[in-house]
């Protein structure tokens, strides 16, 4: 059976990459569950197409406060990503949120939200919310904890593995 591609995703992907390919100074976001879409190949190869990476590509300050509870592949690619450059901290987040150089939000919602609710994003240009955003940003962020994906002092990967999880509030079935 052949699966017809849902516009609104492909929409919702296209909004996201264009506004992550314009920026020049910082990328400032929440990131939380639900996902509109799996990363199938999470390793620097793969990793690399995706905005975010571009843009650190591009020397672009990428500052992303992640929802506590990462499964062991969330936590492959978060090192991955703070190899590559980006600053990451865990708090629980409100919502899902991308500031982009303190101009421009995009606010997404996600179908699984709630039942019968459609895939939507929203673009936020009125400068006194993207500021009251950029605002709510930097104060879960100062109170985030910060993201260690790995431990120098330890040589054994699983430890290492054990302790990040820990960290970022990982639920024990996860652990």
């Amino acid at each position: 059976q052949h699966q017809v591609p849902d516009m609104r995703l492909i929409h919702v992907v296209a909004a996201h990459r264009e506004l992550l390919d314009s920026a020049r100074r910082e990328i400032c976001a929440f990131d939380k569950p639900p996902y509109a879409q799996a990363r199938p190949n999470i390793s620097e190869e793969g990793l690399s197409v995706e905005p975010e990476w571009q843009a650190l590509e591009r020397n672009v300050t990428l500052r992303v406060v992640y929802h506590p509870g990462f499964d062991p592949d969330r936590l492959t690619e978060l090192g991955l990503f703070a190899k590559k450059g980006e600053r990451s901290r865990t708090s629980p987040v409100p919502m899902k949120l991308i500031l982009v150089d303190s101009h421009v939000a995009l606010i997404p919602s996600m179908r699984s939200y709630g039942p019968g609710h459609e895939l939507r994003v929203s673009i936020v240009r009125h400068a006194l919310l993207v500021e009251a955003l950029q605002w709510l940003f930097e104060a879960v962020w100062d109170a985030a904890v910060p993201i260690m994906t790995s431990v120098n002092s330890e040589n054994d990967p699983r430890r290492q593995m054990l302790i990040s999880m820990l960290m970022t509030g990982s639920t024990d079935s996860a652990i």
